[in-house]
């Protein structure tokens, strides 16, 4: 109850100054907070509090967004990001149901989801109302590869062209927009009401419980000390692997430092920073592989994936039909030290045995400055607006609003709330998210995977059968993936 009264007072204080400062300034095209007023003081200047673009009336007309329906699984869409139609106690739930209560008062709109149960769906959904000139969605809310799927298809908006988005605002994720462009063109934007982004981050589980038996050094403090490192994480993980059942072979029966999927060469490569797509100083991508940085991080990761004195690679094992539930099941019985996953796999651990925490994937080396988050491109979620919109300022203007309002409450309902209270069990586990939030890498070598660049399952391949040679593979592609980048440059002229 203190959770639900404390996102009603946020709302009740929003809604609260709306009518004092409405008059202040205009915040059209989602400029800056408004004017500063003098006081009786001359050298005494105060800034109001920004409260959203100023009201407009849409006497009533509907504003439906198309996204992707809620999945009991786990790794799917738990969350809601539009659909809440009534307060039920839930926290997350509730916050929207406010925040979407917000905007229709505040703009007379009758706010709408249409929901489709995965992205493929969104996209084919929104693909046949622009064909068929049918203006019933106002925007959408599908994953980031298939976004640009409907940028290629001709389908959505650039962002720039919709009036009242500011791309610069702290609301949205602009390395998102920028790192997905092609040439300053970019269709699709993450902001904070994307809680399938939040909940797509990368990142590594820790057990505290073995991690103190084998007095080891602490996580945390490697991570505020800029030392979490893949070398790091390779030396404690060695420590820790043993013959647990003592059978002289090493199974999925065992004790390891790290275990994990071959898929988590994403999160693992991605934590260094780098792009295996980069740009030009014209904004067009070209294939990057073979950079010394690339080269050095890719071999990094396939070494680790595949060192069996630190790691236990579940891709490794046959005879096993559900990989993934192995690797839950095993972190769960205490069976790692580290797990590498996403955010979304925190709530399945809260009711294990030994206390455990959350930490970013570590860096390539110490000289790397800040740390980087994964993205998973089919989970995450992102904003786009068709072309066939019945009013393309009323869109502009209400995902520009909505975006903050999510920012005053339905990221704190996810972020503070959910995950810092509810699930994680310590204040620096908590603090972590801070820095896992905080910078996200997105590749358009993932983004792209649709259209044949396949990067993705060669690499898994060589984490799976320590393929040393993998950029050697990615490099004899290049000229096929120059022929898709151009393509699609051409595609999004």
């Amino acid at each position: 109850m203190k959770t639900r009264n404390r996102i009603i007072s946020i709302f009740s204080a929003l809604m609260l100054t709306l009518p004092l400062f409405a008059g202040c300034a205009s915040h059209v095209g989602g400029g800056d907070a408004a004017d500063t007023a003098s006081t009786d003081t001359p050298d005494t200047v105060t800034e109001a509090k920004y409260t959203g673009l100023e009201a407009r009336d849409f006497e009533g007309a509907d504003f439906t967004i198309l996204n992707r329906a809620q999945s009991p699984n786990y790794n799917a869409h738990p969350y809601p990001e539009i659909e809440a139609e009534t307060q039920n106690g839930e926290t997350l739930n509730d916050a929207v149901w406010l925040r979407n209560l917000t905007l229709s008062e505040k703009y007379n709109i009758n706010l709408k989801s249409v929901t489709k149960p995965q992205h493929g769906d969104i996209r084919s959904e929104l693909g046949k109302a622009v064909s068929a000139g049918d203006a019933m969605y106002d925007a959408a809310f599908p994953g980031l590869s298939a976004s640009f799927q409907l940028a290629t298809d001709g389908m959505i908006f650039k962002i720039t062209d919709v009036p009242f988005i500011d791309p610069g605002k702290p609301w949205w994720r602009g390395n998102i927009l920028e790192s997905t462009s092609f040439g300053g063109k970019s269709y699709f934007i993450v902001g904070d009401m994307n809680v399938g982004a939040m909940n797509s981050a990368g990142i590594v589980y820790f057990n505290k419980q073995i991690c103190s038996d084998y007095a080891l050094e602490s996580p945390y403090d490697l991570v505020d000390a800029g030392s979490w490192t893949l070398e790091a994480m390779t030396r404690l993980s060695a420590e820790v692997t043993h013959d647990l059942d003592g059978d002289g072979v090493y199974t999925e029966k065992d004790c390891y430092g790290t275990e994990c999927s071959s898929f988590a060469w994403q999160p693992l490569f991605y934590g260094s920073g780098q792009l295996l797509i980069g740009k030009d100083a014209d904004d067009m991508p070209y294939l990057d592989a073979d950079s010394e940085k690339n080269y050095n991080a890719i071999s990094a990761v396939v070494a680790f994936l595949n060192n069996k004195e630190s790691t236990f690679n579940v891709n490794h094992t046959t005879g096993i039909a559900d990989l993934g539930a192995l690797t839950v099941q095993m972190f769960r019985d205490s069976q790692a030290l580290f797990f590498v996953e996403l955010i979304y796999g925190v709530p399945q651990f809260r009711d294990m045995n030994d206390d455990f925490g959350i930490i970013p994937v570590p860096k390539a080396n110490e000289k790397q400055e800040m740390y980087s988050s994964y993205l998973h491109n089919n989970n995450a979620t992102a904003v786009v607006v068709p072309l066939n919109t019945a009013d393309l300022e009323m869109s502009g203007m209400l995902l520009e609003d909505m975006a903050f309002y999510s920012s005053e409450t339905i990221s704190p309902a996810f972020y503070d709330i959910m995950l810092k209270s509810k699930y994680t069990r310590d204040e620096d586990s908590a603090r972590m998210l801070d820095i896992i939030l905080n910078n996200f890498t997105v590749d358009l070598a993932l983004v792209m995977s649709s259209y044949g660049i396949d990067i993705d399952s060669l690499m898994r391949n060589a984490a799976t059968k320590n393929e040393t040679a993998i950029l050697s593979t990615i490099a004899a592609n290049a000229d096929k993936y120059k022929e898709i980048l151009n393509k699609a440059a051409e595609l999004l002229k």
